[in-house]
């Protein structure tokens, strides 16, 4: 190997390694836009995680965005709505056979 393929190979082997632990982060998902349609035209909403204000020390299960209220906002109407509809709700263009 020339001295270039190792530096690159010694820059990809570090690439690869894990962050440090301070660099991770847990995300809550709080809100989805969907949208409808073709690239030209369609019809865009959101389903919005409507709990705030919880830090991750005051409520262990601050990240179960699944038990959390969730809200649709579509065009006039907002609405309760269901987390686990997600996959039927927001998911594109699924065939059925």
């Amino acid at each position: 190997m020339t001295a270039e393929e190792l530096q690159k190979k010694k820059e990809a082997d570090e690439d690869a390694k894990d962050p440090p632990q301070d660099d991770c982060f847990e995300y809550k998902l709080v809100g989805v836009n969907v949208h409808s349609g073709s690239a030209n035209s369609g019809h865009y909403w959101s389903y919005i995680n409507t709990n705030r204000g919880f830090e991750e020390s005051e409520c262990p299960d601050w990240i179960k965005t699944e038990k959390d209220p969730w809200m649709e906002f579509n065009d006039h109407t907002v609405s309760d709505w269901d987390f686990s509809k997600i996959k039927n709700d927001a998911f594109g263009n699924s065939e059925e056979s």
